[in-house]
């Protein structure tokens, strides 16, 4: 079965583009034991959404399109975990500022170390929150927010979250196409 850290890992891949990776590259910046790491791509790629291309591990577009747009909130929906100050996701998060209006009760996940009050909702790995304020990378922390927004309740905050997902799978194509012709 995939977990939640076999998921970011392939959003981390996915965040990375055509920036070279490796096992440990993941395994330092996502704050994951590199034989984790090591099983969430075989899990990866037995769930069909990684393949091996000339040895190397290759984003299936369609296959996370499919999955992140029609099946992600039902596998990891979106618990929460009551209020404290985090590090702002979903509808709240930077990606979406100009889209929507973030209350109150806009969703975090908790870390002492955040600067935002909110809602608590679990993250897709226990470590995912220190991996953010450890390794900071934009990409990557805007995707995480992209998916949380996928798992709200509320319609409109997934309908924006599924076409931005749409434009970071497009920018990723677009980029692998010029790092494959590239090389």
């Amino acid at each position: 079965m995939i977990s939640g850290r076999n998921i970011a890992v392939l959003l981390k891949i996915i965040a990375m583009r055509n920036r070279a990776w490796n096992q440990q590259v993941l395994s330092a910046e996502l704050e994951i034991p590199q034989s984790e790491i090591s099983n969430s791509l075989k899990k990866l790629r037995q769930s069909r959404l990684l393949v091996k291309y000339n040895k190397n591990d290759i984003v299936v577009l369609s296959a996370c399109e499919e999955f992140f747009l029609h099946g992600f909130r039902y596998v990891f929906p979106l618990n929460h975990v009551g209020r404290g100050r985090g590090i702002v996701t979903s509808y709240a998060a930077p990606v979406f500022r100009n889209e929507l209006l973030a209350d109150a009760n806009k969703p975090v996940w908790i870390n002492k170390f955040g600067n935002d009050e909110g809602i608590g909702v679990e993250p897709l790995y226990d470590k995912l929150s220190d991996a953010i304020i450890n390794n900071p990378d934009n990409e990557f922390y805007n995707l995480l927010a992209t998916v949380d927004a996928l798992r709200e309740p509320r319609l409109r905050e997934r309908n924006l979250a599924k076409e931005q997902f749409k434009i970071v799978l497009d920018d990723y194509a677009k980029k692998q196409n010029n790092f494959n012709t590239a090389h």
